[in-house]
């Protein structure tokens, strides 16, 4: 029996929803100062979420079925459109950070040249792993400050704060601190705080 291999009850197959490649910069979060910069800085991508919906781009030939999620150029967002930002990391060189932009009734027509706000459970097999993964990670941070906007504690409204992975009770008294769940699949556990 050469060919023999024993099944291995513990062996998963990759979570496609976490993307090894992409740096969740955790140190940066800190920096309010380069925060700020780097919000506006023409090489900066914004991930817009639309009340739970991303953007994504069709396939390319016309009518393959396979989409891109879209990250767009800072200078494609209306700021008056923003509730919440969240520095995701970086790709490369370049930050990327998630926007959400659902104070809006309809999804706002200017992003119509890069795609259309899809429901990623409906479309998320769709897209290539660093996709689903980028815009899984945004959509999950966003959800998670639309759930977290009053302390668990006291009740009162918290503030966003480092880079937007730690919300703090507005009460002196309180203070309390609130942290997003740690993402799936555990690529980068010698790291920085994820």
């Amino acid at each position: 029996m050469s060919g023999f291999r024993p099944f291995n009850y513990f062996q998963f197959p990759p979570n496609r929803l976490s993307d090894p490649s992409f740096d969740r910069a955790a140190h940066k979060r800190l920096d309010e100062a380069w925060l700020e910069v780097t919000l506006r800085a023409a090489d900066t991508r914004v991930v817009p979420v639309w009340r739970g919906r991303s953007l994504v781009a069709p396939g390319d030939p016309p009518g393959d079925p396979l989409k891109r999620g879209v990250a767009v150029p800072v200078d494609a967002l209306d700021w008056k459109l923003v509730s919440d930002t969240v520095f995701l990391g970086m790709s490369g060189e370049q930050p990327h950070f998630a926007v959400d932009i659902s104070t809006f009734e309809a999804a706002p027509g200017h992003f119509e040249p890069h795609g259309a706000f899809e429901d990623m459970r409906m479309i998320g097999s769709l897209l290539p792993n660093e996709d689903a993964a980028l815009l899984a990670y945004a959509k999950g941070m966003l959800w998670w400050h639309e759930r977290h906007r009053f302390c668990g504690i006291c009740g009162s409204p918290t503030r966003s704060v480092d880079g937007g992975h730690r919300r703090l009770c507005t009460n002196e008294a309180c203070k309390a601190e609130q942290f997003p769940r740690k993402r799936p699949g555990g690529h980068h556990a010698g790291r920085a705080r994820q």
